[in-house]
């Protein structure tokens, strides 16, 4: 595990959010004591002057349509309790018996913020709360009350009791039968430190869910923030976990994560990491919906990564090595990956790694190729790996093919220098460079084949025709611009036989253009090479003994 700015006790998961005074008070700040549910431990003077009961009408109406389904509901509350403690459920205690749920914390807030829609102290400009509408526990109220069978819901802080329920509202109709909408009764009671919240639903499991919403917060006990794989004490962090799914956590409240074209999104959905950042990232949102894939890349990893020293980044990548080859190709876990080896090579300056020699980087696509590399005992990983100094599969497959290959003869080379003259000046085309192979000694090549740094051409090919040799040439070239026989592959292959075609038939149509004189050039040094390149086969043949 890898730490910036701060210590770590990984017995213990993160550590808590410092307290006011720290220098992360800018990011987690302890709230006043009149503030919101949870929060400041010091010994609270909220009090009231209430004598009597009172009973308000809030003016939200049961029609008042807020898509919150149960955990959305009941991650408002835990999240009054969690900015009211500085960032953590650390200190909020919480029970369940039969459907009635408890949650107590140790600060103490003044019940007028509970009665009106935008009252509360919280600011959606705050890095440090992950909150802002102060509307919440008004509306998570009135989802209890309608949408999740609670018969009361009740806070209680200091000297005081709210509760919240429903009743006909006396100047509104909704059609020809009277209105509903959310009351609150505000009554003395007898002192307690801290603050608490109640609410009875007639469906046990109703309760079991409201509970396990406290998961959808930074606190010492939740799983995804054991063992961190890194975590800064300002910026965030992340927990590699390759092949599970993990969450992202904004100022330590998790969002719903979602893939292209998925408008829902849903928790442990994000491939094989846990990120989570200390502070809010992403666009204010009521309803803190999902963000996809995209938004975390560059709201949450990049800002994390950066505050990665270059040690921080070799120690994360030589400590995992799952993680090079196995994380879900397009994946969030990759696109971590790839922004690490970015900064390190491209920021950092990094020296290059040392990794065994059966790992290299892909940068192969074509699948044979793929098969040959792993059947020789390769572990194909990220592409990203070679920013860290890992050998790249093109690297690898030439290294294998090293013994197919053949050292031309001067007259060979001078044919090959041919070939990559005129496609360089009369097919106008990059000329690649060529490796000689002889179509006797190697089975699993034809005429030639095209790889990402070279172009096999047979032997026999440099032996024969000059249209023939250019043919496979430029066969090979087309290659990289597409698999197999594929549309984009004969495409290109017309285009580049056809400007070939075109020149060869302008040394009779216009022979004595500059094209046409270089061409019948470099056709006439061809013949005459081959003169040479028979003389020597024959010497060769010569020399072989005579079956007996």
């Amino acid at each position: 595990m890898q730490e910036g700015n701060g210590d770590q006790h990984p017995s213990q998961g993160i550590e808590p959010i410092p307290t006011r005074g720290s220098k992360l008070s800018r990011f987690f700040r302890k709230p006043d004591k009149t503030s919101v549910p949870g929060g400041d431990t010091a010994k609270s003077e909220v009090s009231t002057n209430l004598t009597t009961p009172e009973t308000r009408y809030l003016h939200l109406l049961t029609t008042y349509n807020v898509p919150w389904d149960t955990e959305k509901t009941a991650r408002d509350v835990w999240q009054n309790f969690f900015d009211g403690q500085g960032g953590t459920l650390d200190g909020v205690r919480s029970t369940t018996q039969e459907g009635q749920v408890t949650v107590s914390g140790d600060s103490e807030y003044d019940y007028s913020h509970l009665l009106h829609m935008g009252g509360g102290t919280k600011s959606s400009e705050d890095p440090s709360t992950v909150g802002g509408y102060r509307e919440g526990a008004k509306v998570a109220a009135l989802m209890m009350l309608t949408k999740m069978g609670a018969t009361q819901v009740v806070h209680e802080s200091g000297d005081w009791r709210l509760t919240y329920y429903l009743d006909d509202v006396s100047d509104y109709t909704n059609g020809d039968q009277p209105a509903k909408g959310l009351y609150a009764r505000i009554e003395k009671a007898k002192h307690q430190q801290g603050s608490r919240f109640r609410a009875d639903f007639a469906d046990p499991k109703i309760a079991k869910e409201f509970v396990a919403a406290r998961d959808l917060f930074y606190h010492k006990d939740n799983p995804d923030f054991q063992d961190p794989t890194y975590n800064n004490t300002e910026v965030g962090g992340f927990k590699i976990h390759v092949g599970h799914k993990g969450n992202v956590y904004e100022g330590g409240q998790r969002r719903g994560f979602k893939k292209y074209g998925d408008p829902k999104g849903d928790s442990y959905a994000v491939e094989d990491v846990t990120i989570w950042t200390r502070g809010k990232v992403f666009d204010p949102d009521r309803d803190r919906n999902a963000v996809d894939k995209y938004q975390v890349k560059r709201q949450m990893l990049d800002g994390i990564v950066r505050a990665m020293s270059v040690d921080d980044i070799r120690n994360t990548v030589a400590q995992n090595p799952d993680f090079w080859h196995k994380s879900e190709t397009l994946g969030t876990g990759s696109d971590l990956l790839s922004e690490m080896a970015n900064v390190y090579k491209y920021t950092h300056k990094g020296e290059p790694m040392h990794f065994p020699s059966e790992y290299i980087a892909s940068d192969i696509t074509t699948m044979n190729f793929r098969a040959e590399l792993e059947k020789a005992g390769y572990i194909i990983c990220n592409s990203s790996m070679s920013n860290f100094g890992m050998p790249t599969a093109s690297e690898a497959y030439a290294k294998m093919q090293e013994h197919h290959k053949l050292e031309p003869s001067e007259a060979e080379q001078e044919r090959i220098t041919l070939l990559q003259d005129f496609t360089r000046e009369i097919v106008k085309l990059d000329s690649p460079p060529i490796w000689l192979f002889s179509k006797t000694n190697e089975k699993s090549i034809v005429h030639g084949q095209h790889t990402p740094d070279f172009l096999w051409i047979s032997q026999e090919a440099i032996h024969g025709e000059f249209s023939d040799a250019l043919e496979t040439y430029l066969h090979e070239i087309a290659h990289g611009n597409g698999r197999g026989h594929d549309t984009q592959f004969a495409y290109t292959l017309d285009s580049h036989v056809q400007k070939a075609m075109q020149a060869l038939t302008r040394t009779i149509t216009d022979p004595t253009s500059a094209e046409a004189q270089r061409v019948k050039n470099i056709m006439q040094q061809w013949e005459e090479i081959g003169g040479r390149l028979q003389a020597l086969d024959q010497t060769e043949n010569d020399t072989v003994p005579n079956a007996s």
